[in-house]
């Protein structure tokens, strides 16, 4: 009797960018192993291990439809901040330079 091996390993590859795209950014590639000795290939988000935390999986051997496609295209671009790292820091900036007395945080809308 032979064991085989179980379980899902992460597929590094030199070029992340051309792995589909989720709200976080560039998914990772696994491959799960099941018994039997076969194992399936699927892209899921880089930053959440949980499904409920981002919903994003796509089988590596079915090329994305047209359609789910331009559905997670739209979701990124509806998560993009419209205020630039830039000017967030400069605001930053504009409360730190404040004394202490004189700072205030909104408590209603954050």
């Amino acid at each position: 009797m032979s064991f085989g091996r179980l379980g899902v390993d992460v597929i590094i590859s030199s070029s992340i960018e051309e792995n589909p795209a989720c709200i976080h950014g560039p998914s990772i590639l696994f491959e799960r192993f099941q018994e039997g000795g076969q194992s399936r290939r699927f892209y899921a988000c880089s930053a959440c291990r949980d499904r409920r935390d981002c919903s994003f999986f796509h089988w590596a051997h079915i090329k994305m439809h047209k359609n789910k496609k331009e559905i997670w295209q739209r979701l990124i671009r509806e998560s993009q901040s419209s205020v630039s790292h830039q000017d967030l820091y400069n605001r930053l900036e504009v409360v730190r330079g404040m004394p202490p007395g004189k700072r205030h945080y909104c408590t209603s809308c954050c």
